[in-house]
């Protein structure tokens, strides 16, 4: 839903997400929310469970290649917010349920050396076999996964894309088989009404 120079809206009646780790985990992350204050029917998350949300579909919006850089100043933003919390560890837990922990540290790491400060820049430190990593994670984000630039060295985002991939491959499974039994039905319909069409002839005369 969008109006025009205000704000969009995107609604989602299943999750938009495929993978079994994540249909688990967002179950658990919606038990989680409460309603607003002087809300009505509104609810919300926490600044931890917030920066959760946005961390592990930043991971997921990476391996698909539809990350934007909206995204991840979305990381920067909220991670800033809730540092003040200092949950920093059940943060770590919570992106471990899953299985994105390392990768969504990745990416909240470029949002700093885009977005951050100098200070917060330098307060991250860098190693130099690092920066390799970071180049193509950079370059994944602006053309898509493609191995054009090196190959993808996070297990968690191979895994991650495995898992996707295996889900997709089941839903064309399920796709196939009920156009299958879909066109079944209309052929034996379709014989159906046309023998009924010869009864009538043969037996009008």
């Amino acid at each position: 839903m969008r109006i025009p120079g205000r704000f969009s809206v995107e609604i989602y009646h299943t999750f938009p997400f495929k993978t079994q780790v994540y249909q688990r985990g967002m179950e658990k992350l919606l038990q989680r929310v409460f309603l607003k204050e002087n809300g009505n029917y509104i609810y919300e998350w926490n600044a931890i469970d917030q920066l959760v949300y946005l961390m592990i579909q930043s991971a997921y919006l990476y391996v698909t290649g539809h990350l934007q850089i909206r995204h991840l100043t979305d990381l920067y933003v909220f991670y800033r917010k809730a540092a003040e919390e200092d949950q920093f560890q059940e943060l770590e837990n919570r992106l471990k349920e899953f299985k994105v922990n390392i990768l969504a540290q990745k990416l909240l790491h470029l949002s700093y050396m885009w977005f951050g400060t100098r200070e917060e820049c330098a307060s991250m430190e860098t190693e130099e076999e690092e920066l390799q990593v970071f180049d193509i994670l950079e370059k994944n984000v602006f053309y898509g996964m493609t191995g054009k630039f090196g190959p993808e060295t996070d297990e968690q985002a191979l895994d991650l894309r495995s898992d996707i991939l295996k889900e997709e491959e089941r839903e064309n499974r399920m796709e196939k088989r009920a156009l299958f039994y879909r066109r079944l039905r209309e052929f034996f319909s379709l014989v159906r009404r046309q023998l009924k069409e010869l009864y009538d002839i043969l037996y009008s005369r």
